[in-house]
């Protein structure tokens, strides 16, 4: 279909019949091309769908949430998407989303759910999110909830604080002129004014939000919109191949990390040879943006060096919280390789190697003092690489394998691990 005029071959409807449908049915809020010229009564969205679509969209998936006509679903299959799906409250409006995709020959899918209360179980290529967060009882959980299904990009438009919005907020010209230049999200007072219009974003605080609080996005634009609201384009980080080097202080990491950057264990690990990797911290995904640390996105191969006692010393509780975990979810294949000494030589290395080198910095020695208390625990260190094999066996969406960088009596060597118990067994060796 050429998405300039509207035209479908593919249409089973005829013109007089299409005629009769758009003067019966109140279809006012977007405007969707269709058939013989004619079209819905509503705002052109075209800029907002360049926006959004970026172009082509061959073979990709769309979901949109709150898809009111279906104007975008019916788009992206303008655009050679390979699916279309839609999300929407109101069963009056899905009923007609459905007659208009059925005239325009797009086979498209529309799901009717409450937002609040709406679960994902699949992912798709392109999100978006139009007008819908100002709406919710619970915006943030719906945009961790969108980051979790997007594969590649996320796009919302959000109300925020020009005259439109202002008026129904009840703020002045320069109370909403004070707040938009600050990272805030505004709670509207409960009028019937308001409606069910409750939460207002600045265009700061949606980009920290996503670049600072979730570590998945490597680039976030943002544009102006009608009505002086705000589009965001956040496009996710994608790493092709992903070697996350993990385990706990004074394991041993470091010199596993060496011998990887060197290439030493490409044909051990059965993956081709990558002469320059990116080889990063947990520190540096967690004080810095994705943006500031990857010159380009796809990136081919990180090294990712990740001590799982960061859940001790900045009190995380499990590492689905831990920000510097978000990279897992980046990655088309991982080869998680968990370094795991046997517990004695865990405790004795964190004395000799760590203990010793903090001698002169308090907070250095105090952490790791702590860190030494938890290993001499009966039984922490088991859970603890227990706790971290789960994490592991659960990253989805990714060729994953599991190594064990394990003590032998020839030195140290790299074994694929099949199960926790097989894990456990080398450290309790």
């Amino acid at each position: 279909m050429d998405s300039s005029t509207g035209q479908s071959a593919a249409s089973a409807w005829p013109r007089d019949r299409i005629e009769r449908f758009l003067a019966e049915e109140k279809l006012k809020y977007q405007k969707i091309d269709l058939p013989f010229g004619l079209s819905t009564a509503g705002n052109d969205r075209k800029r907002m769908f360049e926006i959004a679509f970026n172009g082509d969209l061959a073979g990709k998936s769309v979901l949109d949430v709150g898809s009111y006509l279906g104007a975008f679903c019916i788009e992206a299959m303008r655009r050679h998407a390979g699916a279309a799906v839609g999300v929407e409250i109101d069963p009056e409006r899905i009923r007609q989303a459905r007659m208009l995709a059925e005239i325009c020959g797009q086979p498209i899918e529309y799901l009717a759910g409450d937002l609040d209360r709406l679960r994902l179980d699949r992912r798709f290529d392109v999100c978006l999110c139009l007008n819908v967060l100002h709406h919710l009882r619970d915006p943030l959980a719906m945009l961790y909830q969108l980051t979790d299904v997007t594969r590649d990009r996320l796009v919302l438009e959000v109300a925020s604080f020009g005259p439109h919005d202002r008026k129904r907020m009840k703020l002045s010209p320069l109370t909403a002129a004070l707040v938009k230049r600050r990272e805030a999200i505004y709670v509207a007072e409960a009028s019937p004014d308001a409606g069910n219009q409750r939460f207002f974003f600045s265009i700061s605080a949606i980009v920290r939000i996503l670049q600072d609080h979730i570590k998945k996005y490597w680039k976030v634009e943002t544009f102006a919109t009608e009505r002086d609201r705000f589009a965001v384009r956040a496009t996710k980080l994608s790493i092709d191949r992903l070697t996350f080097v993990s385990g706990p202080s004074a394991a041993g990491k470091s010199v596993l990390l060496r011998a990887l950057e060197d290439g030493q264990l490409d044909g051990t690990l059965g993956s081709p040879a990558t002469k320059l990797p990116v080889v990063l911290s947990a520190q540096n995904v967690s004080e810095k943006r994705l943006s500031d640390l990857f010159a380009a996105n796809p990136v081919s191969h990180l090294i990712y060096h990740y001590d799982t006692t960061r859940l001790l010393k900045y009190n995380f509780h499990s590492f689905s919280r831990d920000l510097a975990t978000d990279l897992v979810d980046c990655a088309k294949a991982i080869d998680f390789i968990i370094v795991a000494p046997r517990a004695s030589t865990l405790r004795q290395q964190m004395v000799s190697a760590k203990i010793a080198k903090a001698e002169g910095n308090k907070m250095k020695m105090k952490v790791r003092k702590r860190v030494l208390e938890y290993y001499g625990r009966d039984g922490w260190i088991a859970d603890h690489y227990s706790e971290w094999f789960d994490f592991c066996a659960t990253a989805r969406d990714s060729r994953q394998r599991i190594f064990a960088y394990v003590e032998t009596a020839s030195g140290r060597e790299l074994r694929p691990v099949a199960s926790k118990q097989e894990l456990l067994g080398f450290v309790q060796a």
